[in-house]
Formats: C-alpha cells, sequence, structure tokens
C-alpha cells in the first residue's frame, strides 16, 4: 500500500499530460505552417483555437509573425503593440523580441519566438506585502543536498513544451518528480483525490475524506464561475496543492517552477502548467479560490486591468454559497480602509464628504484612477489598491453589476463562435465606458457617490 499513492498520481500526471499535448497540437501544427510559408492558414488555425489555449500570449505573437510575414505590416505592428498593452508582466526576453521584430516586421524577417515562459507568475504575499511577481527559468538543476538547489538556465528540447509542467512529466520519470516532493519523506503527500477538474494534493492532512471535500468545494465554485461569468473551464485537470508550511509552499515553488519565492508568501498561481498552490495548514480554501480566479482569469482575459483581475480573485476570498450562487463576503481588507481615513473624520459618515488618505494619493476622482491604472501604478501602493479593488467588486457585486460587467467582456473579446473577436484587435475597450453602459448612465460622478456613501456606511462603524 505504500506505493499506491505514488503510482496512482503518476497515472494522474500522464492523463493530465495526454490532454494537454492533444488540446495543444494546433499550436505545433500552427508553427509547422508558418515554417512552411502558409502564414495565412496558420493565422485561421491560431485565431480559431485562441480560447482554448493554455499559453495565449504564444498564440498571440505566432499571429503577430505571420502578419509581418505577410507583407502587413499595420497589422502586424498594431498585434504586436496590442500584446505590449493587453498582457501584463512580460518578461524583459520578451519585451526585446516584441521591440525586435516591429523593427523588422516585413517578410522573412521576423522569426516565431521560442515557446519560452514568457509570463510571470503570480504570487500571494502577506496582507501586509500585496503581491509578487516571478520569471522561472526554462529548467532547474538539483544538487542532493535540498538547500543548495540552484536555478540554471538551459536549453530545453523543443519538442517538450517547457511551460507545461504536466507535458514535462511524459518526458522525465514522474516518479523522480515525486520524490523530489517527498524528499527524505520531508514534505508527505498525505492524501489525494481526483475530481472532474481538479486534482487536489493534500500535504496537511490523512483524512482523505477532508481532501474530497475540498475537491468538491473547488468544482461547485469552478462551475459557478464559468457559469455566472461565461468562462471557458480549462481542458485539463487543475492541480491544487494545499501544504501545511510556508517552508514547504517555497520549496515546491523551487523544485517544481524554478521560483525562489518571498518566505512571506501564502500561495500562488501558475496558468502555463493550471497549477494553484495555498499555504492552509487549517485546510481553509480562501487563498485557493483567490488563485483559482487568478487562473481562470489569465487563461480567459489574460489582459485584464489589475483592478478586474485582482478585485476579483480578492472578492472569493471569503464567500459564501446562497441561493445557488458564490457571494463575496467583507473581510479584513476593509479594515485597510477603514484604517486608512484621517482620525478626524471617523465620526463623520456621510458619503458625499468622505475624504481619505487614498483620495489625497490619487485626486478625488480615485475610481477613475484606479480603474485606470496598469500593474506598475497598481502595485505602487498594493495593500490599499487590492482593498479598494476588492470593495468595488464588492459593490458591483450588491449591485448586481458584476455579471453585466463580464457580459460586455465576453462581447467585445469573442466572437459567437468563441475565438477572439477581431474587433478586438483593433479597438481598445474602456472599463469606465463598460460601467457606465452597465449602469444605465451612471456618470463618473455619480458612481463616486455612490460606491463612497456605500463604502462608508459599510466600513466605517466596522458592520461586518
Amino acid at each position: 500500500m505504500k506505493n499506491f499513492i505514488p503510482y496512482t498520481i503518476l497515472l494522474a500526471f500522464l492523463l493530465n499530460s495526454y490532454e494537454s499535448t492533444a488540446q495543444q497540437a494546433f499550436i505545433k501544427e500552427g508553427r509547422e505552417l508558418i515554417d512552411k510559408g502558409h502564414y495565412k492558414d496558420a493565422i485561421k488555425l491560431l485565431d480559431a483555437n485562441w480560447r482554448v489555449a493554455i499559453n495565449k500570449l504564444e498564440v498571440d505573437l505566432l499571429i503577430a509573425v505571420c502578419y509581418c510575414n505577410l507583407g502587413k505590416y499595420d497589422e502586424g505592428v498594431s498585434e504586436f503593440n496590442n500584446i505590449k498593452s493587453r498582457y501584463i508582466n512580460l518578461n524583459k526576453n520578451t519585451q526585446y523580441y516584441i521591440s525586435e521584430s516591429i523593427n523588422k516586421c516585413r517578410p522573412g524577417e521576423v522569426s516565431p519566438s521560442k515557446p519560452i515562459q514568457a509570463l510571470a507568475v503570480i504570487a500571494s504575499v502577506r496582507w501586509s506585502a500585496g503581491k509578487e511577481f516571478y520569471f522561472p527559468s526554462d529548467h532547474i538543476k538539483y544538487n542532493k543536498n535540498p538547500s543548495t538547489v540552484k536555478i540554471v538556465q538551459t536549453r530545453v528540447n523543443e519538442e517538450l513544451i517547457p511551460y507545461t509542467w504536466s507535458n514535462e512529466l511524459t518526458k522525465i520519470k514522474v516518479q523522480n518528480t515525486i520524490n523530489k516532493i517527498n524528499y527524505k519523506n520531508k514534505y508527505k503527500i498525505n492524501s489525494y483525490y481526483i475530481s472532474k477538474n481538479f486534482i487536489v494534493y493534500n500535504f496537511v492532512s490523512n483524512n482523505n475524506s477532508k481532501t474530497i471535500e475540498l475537491a468538491k468545494e473547488l468544482e461547485r465554485n469552478l462551475v459557478f464561475y464559468s457559469n455566472y461569468y461565461k468562462m471557458t473551464i480549462p481542458p485539463y485537470k487543475i492541480n491544487a496543492f494545499i501544504v501545511k508550511s510556508q517552508a514547504q509552499l517555497n520549496d515546491i515553488a523551487l523544485r517544481h517552477h524554478g521560483i525562489s519565492l518571498n518566505p512571506n508568501n501564502i500561495g500562488y498561481s501558475v496558468t502555463n502548467d493550471l497549477s494553484i498552490l495555498s499555504y492552509a495548514p487549517n485546510q481553509t480554501t480562501g487563498t485557493l479560490n483567490h488563485e483559482l480566479i487568478h487562473l481562470l482569469l489569465n487563461f480567459n482575459y489574460p489582459f485584464l486591468k489589475p483592478w478586474v483581475n485582482e478585485g476579483l480573485a480578492s472578492l472569493y476570498e471569503s464567500n459564501e454559497w446562497k441561493d445557488n450562487k458564490v457571494i463575496g463576503l467583507p473581510n479584513w481588507r476593509g479594515d485597510v480602509i477603514r484604517d486608512n481615513l484621517y482620525e478626524e473624520e471617523k465620526e463623520v459618515i456621510r458619503g458625499d464628504i468622505l475624504k481619505n488618505r487614498y483620495e489625497d494619493t490619487y485626486g478625488w476622482n480615485f475610481l477613475d484612477n484606479l480603474i485606470n491604472m496598469d500593474s506598475n501604478e497598481f502595485n505602487r501602493h498594493p495593500l490599499l489598491n487590492h482593498a479598494m479593488a476588492r470593495y468595488f467588486c464588492l459593490y458591483l457585486q450588491d449591485k448586481g453589476l458584476l455579471q453585466p460587467l463580464f457580459n460586455e467582456y465576453n462581447k467585445i473579446y469573442f466572437a459567437n463562435t468563441g475565438t477572439l473577436s477581431s474587433s478586438y484587435k483593433s479597438v481598445k475597450h474602456d472599463d469606465m465606458e463598460i460601467l457606465f453602459k452597465i449602469s444605465n448612465g451612471l456618470t463618473m460622478f455619480n458612481y463616486q457617490y455612490d460606491f463612497r456613501k456605500w463604502l462608508h456606511s459599510g466600513i466605517g462603524d466596522l458592520e461586518y
């Protein structure tokens, strides 16, 4: 019985690998069409499969390359520029590749990039620290002593898709991977459960019924998010890890994703191999829900503004199941906003004259500024911006506007076929215009007034 769990996990990983390889075969086919000079056929194939792509960035880069090689300079440069504006946290190599490709955008001058890990891993840190980003290496070498693990850059076999851990497991011995997790029984997988859309690994408890309970909660929430927001569920299983210590989280991050985490990390998600990880010694699911939303948003809309990406993820980290819906609840982030009110104004509850440090920092139109921030601006004051983004999403939930917001996103991003809408490639959406539309014409002043009044009535006296 001692060997049963590892070999069953091996089978699960192999099934994942098979599904992933089948789903992503179109990328390899697209590259082959590009190599043969069949650029129009490549664009058609890649665009038709965009929504099911695990690495949407790679697909967009290949489409841009095709335009350049067809002699369509304007379309090629526009696509590359759209990639820069849509995707946050591009690594330096990808930024350089895009700049060089724009300069050389003409037939025979632009070659496809290698399938590299181009996006950062988004990691959740303890509430005082906000959010951090990590750029994995392509490969990791291990010494026998786990404390001396070194990350090195190596050339990866092009037949191996380096950004997909599950694919990697088809090329190496999965048992060795499990052994790395269980190095000298330091981090034992106590229980696991394979459900329809998840493989849940529980490092905290050997109580399999608890692991099944966690998997069922994740399944229920995933189905709700997909149905309610019309988001596509990834085409193969999501790896969900619950670990009992931050040291264990950091070690797994290093061994399997090639990232050296800040010691304060409590969880992270990796869209490119569909993994969500959480430090949860009490087996709570708040951080896993947060990371699951990140994974879904980055899989479906990898170019959303930080306010909605972080706001929605933070919204569901505290939730309840009510009336067949997952409802976000007020949580500790309200304290962050409350604590930023000026002391002398904590007695003032009139929404129209509420003033706080947030407005001092960003001016009277703080909501407009929040919604239009890019990732760099958002992370200058991560703690407060996360709190404000979460509570604006909570406000939209209370007003019944979250679902209409995503209905509009889907109209903009996707055609009726479910592929990337051609109109989106040339038209950049404006979140404020969408918010005005779904609210039947509320002006920015009305939005700010109403949100400020709602915010203060709910947080000023901590009625939650």
